[in-house]
């Protein structure tokens, strides 16, 4: 058996891989590039009535009045709250910091990505290509334009800053056992805590900290395990309980008119649609035309949840060989738990709901990129193949943001 990288190893990267710095500079430069359309996107639908027209909102020091607003979105609301005190109305600086939370949420899969490749159970030294996942998987989420709704779209930042702390949460968690630092483990917990109440999908961040840890350093004890469940089952009772403990059921749907299985049901065709479309982002919309599933047990239903386990059993077979592509594949389905399971929502499906569950999309995405221009280890070859891919991201992620700028046209491209 090839020895296995040590964890901590402080090894630069070889061949013509940028360094740290460099790569900074690069995801930096390619945001700011793809969104700079985005600056100028005037205020839309909910932003109205959750900003623009939301007296809760306008004033910073009020912090009862934002709670008040959304518990449970506490923290997104006051970065609301903050920029318009700073700005009022004016819609650059909602956009910049959009962008800004959108650009660390790359750098939080970035280091998370790094972190991953140094562990233990990662054989760097058979697959020295690996050494590029972190700028390529970092790049592909940051450029896709899936991402645009939740970062363009301003009411939509609670989905990407979300992210940003759920992600820098694992980020935090990884470099800190690869260096037994208990700061880092704790900085971990604080930034899942800020994920939580942030938006309410985050609180899948706790069992994405236990996969971070099974799967990539593999010696988590019983006591470890207790005491992340004890903080994952608290986490999730506070959070009940900030938004009426004695609602659960209405707090765990949107909608009495959808049945929670004709929602499980739909919602297994929105998943591979959601695939589909980071696959082939060239049909786009604010709103999908998505028919509810009636009828659970329907083919059409029974074989789109038949590829989804499929799907799943493959992430478990490949967990020793390539623990990158399982949690590439779970981290998806967690992150796709609470908006895309048993939990009704008015709406069928959006693209800001896949914001974060990209991320486990672009870890398999850099990974096949990788693996389809890894022979014989030419960098050049992985460099022309990754600059080509992620120049027709770029692109794609510029006019989408262009459309953005003009609401009529926007609107009329949504309606053909």
């Amino acid at each position: 058996m090839t020895k296995a990288a040590k964890p901590g190893d402080e090894r630069p990267p070889t061949g013509i891989v940028p360094s740290a710095v460099w790569q900074f500079v690069a995801l930096a430069a390619i945001v700011v590039a793809a969104y700079w359309p985005s600056f100028s996107v005037p205020f839309y639908l909910d932003d109205y009535h959750n900003i623009v027209e939301n007296p809760r909102l306008h004033d910073i020091t009020n912090w009862q009045a934002i709670w008040e607003f959304a518990p449970q979105r506490f923290i997104g609301s006051l970065t609301l709250a903050f920029n318009y005190a700073v700005h009022g109305p004016d819609v650059w600086g909602f956009h910049l910091l959009n962008a800004l939370f959108h650009l660390m949420a790359g750098f939080a899969l970035w280091a998370l990505l790094v972190a991953m490749v140094r562990s233990p159970a990662v054989d760097r030294g058979a697959r020295p290509w690996l050494l590029w996942l972190p700028l390529i998987g970092a790049a592909i989420f940051l450029l896709h334009p899936l991402q645009t709704q939740a970062v363009t779209y301003i009411v939509q930042r609670y989905a990407s800053l979300a992210a940003m702390f759920y992600l820098a949460s694992l980020a935090a968690y990884a470099w800190g056992r690869l260096h037994g630092s208990r700061t880092l483990l704790l900085a971990a917990l604080v930034l899942a805590t800020l994920a939580v109440f942030t938006k309410q999908n985050a609180v899948t961040v706790f069992p994405a900290l236990l996969l971070t840890e099974l799967l990539f350093f593999r010696s988590l004890d019983r006591r470890s395990v207790a005491l992340l469940a004890v903080v994952t089952a608290g986490a999730c009772a506070l959070l009940l309980w900030l938004t009426n403990f004695e609602a659960i059921d209405g707090m765990l749907r949107e909608t009495s008119d959808i049945s929670r299985s004709s929602y499980f049901a739909t919602q297994v065709g929105v998943l591979w649609r959601y695939v589909l479309l980071f696959v082939l982002p060239t049909d786009q919309r604010l709103e999908y035309d998505i028919a509810l599933a009636t009828d659970p047990f329907s083919p059409v239903v029974i074989i789109a949840a038949g590829a989804h386990l499929a799907m799943l059993a493959g992430a478990l077979l490949l967990w020793r060989r390539a623990p990158q592509v399982t949690f590439g594949i779970l981290l998806f389905y967690l992150a796709h738990l609470v908006e895309s399971s048993v939990f009704p929502i008015t709406d069928l499906a959006f693209e800001h709901r896949t914001y974060l569950p990209n991320a486990g999309l672009a870890i398999l995405a850099a990974l096949g990129l990788l693996w389809l221009t890894a022979r014989g280890n030419r960098n050049l070859v992985i460099a022309a193949g990754a600059a080509v891919v992620l120049g027709v991201l770029g692109w794609l992620t510029f006019e989408r943001n262009r459309l953005w700028q003009d609401p009529i046209a926007f609107l009329q491209a949504d309606a053909r």
